[in-house]
């Protein structure tokens, strides 16, 4: 039986090779490459109301092209990766939109579907302040990372931005609450300060992870 096995395989080889290269090959190409973008992709998520995860989807393909993963049935997933999002010059670890409605009433009634994933660092003498900015921010203390979550991209950028500078002390939380400043960050339609605070996020990100890179090399061998 073994010989026979042997046998069928040498006579296959050249088969068997060029079927474990497109393996490898297929691997190793990025999901949202095997699928033409599109600002109108269609899945059975829901698409009802003003605000939707259906409707947001498109617009975040627009943006940053096709996620790197995505289930189109209901209660399905978008994924854009840390790889895909460098593509497109940016800082995020990801960007996840979830087919789910998930009821906040701050600064507004709204809900939340849209999350935003930044590696940082939080001491813990401030996480508490941290997470007392929202209840729509997590943050994972093994991989360092603050995430939040809204309905569309600007907020989460204005709730990242007034988390970071809480966790550098830069800013209280008792500050924010004083002067009003999530409302104030998240209902502005101030263009350039949108983009002044993603390139504050960016800058932060990168010398938080220039830091990490720095501690790691030295534990090498």
């Amino acid at each position: 039986m073994f010989r026979q096995v042997i046998k069928i395989i040498k006579k296959n080889i050249n088969i068997i090779i060029a079927i474990i290269i497109i393996i490898i090959v297929y691997r190793k190409i990025n999901i949202s490459e095997l699928y033409t973008i599109s600002s109108d992709m269609k899945t059975e998520w829901l698409s009802t109301g003003k605000l939707n995860p259906a409707d947001r989807l498109n617009d975040l393909i627009k943006v940053y092209g096709n996620p790197s993963v995505i289930d189109k049935s209901r209660g399905g997933v978008a994924i854009w990766d840390k790889k895909t999002l460098k593509k497109q010059n940016r800082c995020w670890d990801r960007i996840v939109i979830r087919d789910e409605q998930i009821p906040h009433s701050k600064p507004a009634p709204h809900i939340d579907f849209l999350y935003t994933t930044v590696d940082y660092n939080v001491p813990i003498t401030k996480l508490l302040e941290v997470l007392g900015l929202s209840d729509s921010i997590m943050y994972d203390q093994l991989k360092q990372q603050i995430t939040v979550r809204c309905h569309y991209e600007k907020a989460n950028i204005s709730t990242l931005v007034l988390a970071m500078r809480i966790a550098d002390g830069e800013l209280t939380l008792k500050k924010v609450k004083a002067d009003d400043l999530y409302k104030k960050y998240i209902m502005s339609e101030d263009e350039k300060q949108l983009k002044d605070n993603e390139k504050e996020i960016c800058k932060k990100v990168k010398l938080f992870q220039d830091k990490q890179d720095k501690k790691l090399r030295g534990k090498r061998p």
